[in-house]
């Protein structure tokens, strides 16, 4: 059976709402790990309206003492490490092993867990955001794309491992089951996938996407089964569109609204989209949807629904 332990080796604030990220290392990414240092330093401070959270990351030993340092004397954040000798390699762990340990507290008797990664833009952490889910009364709020569907997935609402807020305690017999199949060699198939998939990823027996793999299976799975209340976060602006264009000015808005959304911007950005989407239709026909919603779009690229569990 696969074990994940815990240490605490940082108890910040206890609270029964949580934000939740990991930070940790492998290979040879040392100075690409210096800049997630910054970018933790930084969700720290954009975390900061948010006073009700407690801040959990989750690091190994391959981070921990830097994780430390930086989050010093915080007192809303909590810093643990882990441990999990099924998956052990070399001071850390498994190719991205630790993206999935972040979600351990949706296996807890909490109120809220806001699960994030940490380079993100503030907007990411709106605390309207989570007032609506709490108005709303869901489950789970589910943050996807337009055109985040990929196949190995195969589910018509993709989570983003990144960017999720769940009310409902997860039975943790999910996880570990998972864990135990992956370990077990039952999951070779979807992991060679995944690996042929991630094109600007290296190969690993437990690669990049192996944490969506979990939410859009068994997560969401038990979402559907339990009929749960959902409400599903969809933004039809996808950045991905910066690689296609060759306008640098059209780059530079697109950035700019990434970081620093406004009115202005976002109409200009909308005419822009609705000027070269056409020219994206023939190798992503996923666009299409994009074409149709533009102009009911008034002042944002996000769109809210409600929906049950099973109309996932």
């Amino acid at each position: 059976m696969s074990q994940i332990k815990i240490t605490v080796l940082k108890q910040g604030k206890v609270s029964r709402n949580v934000i939740t990220c990991c930070l940790f290392t492998t290979g040879d990414s040392y100075r690409i790990f210096n800049q997630y240092v910054g970018d933790f330093k930084r969700f720290l401070t954009q975390t900061e309206h948010l006073k009700t959270f407690e801040v959990r990351v989750y690091t190994d030993d391959t981070a921990k003492d830097i994780i430390l340092e930086a989050a010093g004397d915080n007192p809303r954040v909590t810093v643990l490490h882990f441990n999990c000798p099924q998956f052990r390699e070399g001071s850390g762990h498994v190719g991205m092993f630790g993206t999935l340990v972040r979600f351990l507290p949706m296996f807890e008797d909490l109120d809220t867990v806001w699960c994030s990664d940490i380079d993100i833009p503030s907007r990411y952490l709106d605390h309207k955001l989570y007032d609506h889910v709490v108005h709303t009364k869901v489950d789970f709020m589910i943050s996807t794309f337009i055109c985040y569907e990929r196949k190995v997935w195969g589910t018509k609402n993709t989570i983003l491992a990144g960017r999720f807020i769940s009310r409902v305690q997860f039975p943790r017999r999910l996880l570990t089951l998972f864990l135990n199949r992956v370990s077990d060699g039952k999951l070779s198939e979807k992991i060679e996938e995944i690996n042929v998939g991630n094109k600007r990823k290296p190969r690993s027996n437990f690669p990049y996407g192996m944490d969506e793999y979990f939410l859009n299976t068994y997560v969401y799975n038990w979402l559907k089964a339990h009929n749960s209340r959902v409400l599903v976060q969809k933004e039809y602006l996808d950045f991905g569109i910066l690689f296609r264009m060759e306008n640098q000015e059209n780059k530079r808005l697109l950035l700019d609204y990434y970081y620093r959304p406004s009115y202005s911007v976002f109409l200009k950005i909308k005419k822009i989209l609705l000027k070269y989407v056409p020219d994206f239709l023939a190798d992503h026909p996923c666009y299409d949807e994009l074409l149709v919603m533009l102009p009911k779009l008034k002042d944002s690229f996000i769109v809210l629904k409600l929906i049950d569990g099973s109309d996932l």
